[in-house]
């Protein structure tokens, strides 16, 4: 049947009446009216057993707010998560909130695509005090912060410590060396004595940062490329001799701890998070970088960015979730859970770290013993291009053989042109 326009109006009275009873019934079963829940998708690159205890933590967080809904995806490897991140935001569909390299945020930064975490600080229900703030790390906040703006907030951090063998250490008749002097030593007299490789390392930039730092370079000095100073050119050398003059070292693609876990070497360096896949049929502990020039140790790890593609409701959403990620008692259990170090103090001082750190303090301490020696790496958009020049002049040195400062000159220069110098 044809409706007539009197019809027309009369069905939608009764559907407006009939739409009016549904609210009102929603209103006397749950006392009031439930808004939409504001989403938020979270990227990241945590695998495996790190992946299994974040989903617990965005699970516990959306349990204990309704009005928001954290969607945690898994993006495959950090390379993955760069290159989608970069695809994402060149299209206006990038994430509420990401784990991001240092290096990341700075050319995010320069793109306008990032949301400065310290604009939410003064926000009344949800702001961090100028207590709260002071809590976190000192060197994690200089490292998020950008032209006096704390931009990112740290959240898995780790740094570099020396894993060792004790076993083999005391067949050896040496000890846990402090010096890397005392490293080199070791390293051969495992070698000779056993049969074992005394250290196992990687030809890549970050383990020549590790030496870079403990032999008092530094990466950039005065806008400029410094790695190929007297420093570096000493720390790659001393690699170097390791491997090809004392042959009490070697170099390995994979996973160093895999190399422990089956004899292979007595000593790698790696950062705390490798912890949980360290065997404990060893008996093994986790000692501070070995001294030279001076004690260092290098950083690692990602920090949480919030996009600014997001709308403000998303933004502040992404926010609470950062805060609560980053709150003492979560940051603590975090940290227990997947050997990451705490970002407050609060955290490190809590009753949860320190009694996972007393029950075995030989492995557990040396993380955060070193916060004070902590290095980074520069936040510079260029330093993608720096990490491959300077890789390649590791596997120069350690590979072929190749003289130290030479392989260090032509990775500077790489880099001063990556840098616009």
């Amino acid at each position: 049947m044809k409706l007539t326009g009197s019809s027309r109006q009369l069905s939608g009275r009764r559907m407006s009446v009939v739409w009016v009873l549904s609210l009102l019934v929603a209103f006397v079963a749950g006392g009031t009216l439930a808004a939409a829940a504001t989403e938020v998708t979270f990227w990241h690159a945590l695998g495996s057993d790190h992946q299994a205890v974040l989903n617990e933590l965005v699970a516990e967080f959306n349990a204990a707010n309704p009005d928001v809904v954290v969607r945690a995806e898994y993006q495959g490897s950090y390379g993955d998560l760069q290159t989608k991140l970069i695809a994402a935001v060149s299209a206006g569909r990038a994430p509420t909130v990401s784990l991001v390299y240092n290096n990341w945020t700075a050319a995010f930064l320069d793109a306008g695509a990032l949301v400065p975490v310290e604009q939410f600080f003064d926000h009344g229900e949800h702001g961090l005090s100028q207590a709260e703030r002071d809590d976190y790390v000192a060197s994690f906040v200089a490292a998020n912060t950008w032209d006096g703006t704390w931009v990112t907030m740290p959240f898995n951090k780790s740094i570099y410590v020396l894993y060792y063998n004790q076993e083999l250490l005391d067949r050896a008749g040496v000890g846990v060396p402090a010096t890397m002097d005392e490293l080199r030593a070791a390293a051969k007299a495992v070698k000779d004595k056993t049969g074992v490789y005394g250290f196992a390392l990687k030809a890549d930039i970050d383990h020549f940062g590790v030496f870079l730092h403990a032999f008092g370079g530094r990466w950039i000095e005065d806008g400029k490329t410094a790695f190929n100073g007297p420093e570096g050119v000493a720390a790659l050398r001393f690699m170097q001799d390791l491997v090809l003059t004392d042959g009490s070292a070697y170099y390995h693609d994979g996973y160093l701890d895999e190399e422990f876990n089956v004899g292979n070497t007595a000593m790698f360096m790696a950062t705390v998070a490798t912890i949980p896949w360290v065997s404990n049929d060893l008996n093994w502990g986790a000692a501070p970088i070995p001294a030279g020039a001076v004690q260092a140790s290098l950083v690692q790890g990602t920090d949480l960015a919030i996009f600014a593609q997001a709308t403000p409701e998303e933004q502040l959403a992404a926010w609470r979730f950062v805060k609560f990620l980053t709150s003492p008692e979560v940051n603590a259990r975090w940290a227990v859970a997947t050997g990451y170090l705490p970002v407050r103090e609060s955290a490190a001082q809590s009753a949860t770290y320190q009694e996972y750190v007393n029950q075995d303090p030989k492995k557990y301490g040396a993380g955060v013993a070193q916060l004070e020696h902590a290095k980074f790496d520069p936040g510079l958009a260029a330093w993608f291009d720096a990490r491959r020049n300077v890789t390649e002049a590791v596997e120069e040195a350690l590979i072929l053989g190749v003289d130290p400062q030479d392989a260090l000159n032509r990775a500077a220069q790489a880099t001063d042109r990556a840098l616009g110098l």
